[in-house]
């Protein structure tokens, strides 16, 4: 039995064809969020090179880690793994809902998140009010990044960090490595 959820991220539309599936909310905005959206301190140059659709990835990426934290895959009573597998519909409001309805990009990331994580994952864009297009970034004008030339996901993980040993190898670069930690 696959658990079938209908994530709606700060108040995006839903689908009329999804409006029957048992929804929950993960809001960073407004007077009761339950998802802390916040990059700390990656220096005042980035606030002022994000590209929209860079910016849209991050909310993406922290609605998708958010939604996985949100939707239990059976708890300890489901000693078989019954309830393993995920179907995870994400109403998600973005800067620029046009590229990201785009069959081809929709579909790419749905895929990388399948294999990723074993579930089923499908998206819904929609246009982001200009409060949530912003992100907040926590930023300390004293710490110099020096000038990367890449930036690279970075769980603390040996996975990753052969990820970024192999990039700097080949490109004999200065990484960014990005991270986060739960709360």
């Amino acid at each position: 039995m696959i658990c079938e959820v209908l994530i709606r991220c700060d108040g995006a539309s839903v689908p009329p064809s999804w409006r029957s599936l048992p929804r929950k909310d993960l809001r960073c905005l407004g007077a009761r969020p339950n998802l802390n959206l916040h990059i700390e301190s990656p220096s005042h140059r980035l606030l002022t090179s994000v590209q929209r659709r860079a910016a849209d990835l991050v909310r993406i990426a922290a609605y998708v880690y958010g939604a996985d934290q949100l939707v239990s895959r059976g708890g300890d009573a489901d000693v078989h793994g019954d309830k393993w597998e995920r179907d995870l519909a994400l109403c998600v409001p973005v800067s620029d809902p046009d590229f990201w309805r785009n069959k081809e990009v929709r579909l790419r990331l749905e895929e990388v998140l399948r294999f990723l994580s074993g579930d089923r994952w499908t998206f819904d864009f929609s246009k982001a009010t200009p409060e949530a297009e912003q992100l907040a970034l926590g930023l300390d004008p004293l710490v110099s990044l020096g000038e990367p030339d890449g930036v690279y996901l970075f769980s603390g993980g040996l996975d990753s960090l052969c990820a970024v040993v192999e990039a700097v190898k080949k490109s004999r670069g200065r990484p960014l490595l990005i991270g986060h930690s739960s709360a």
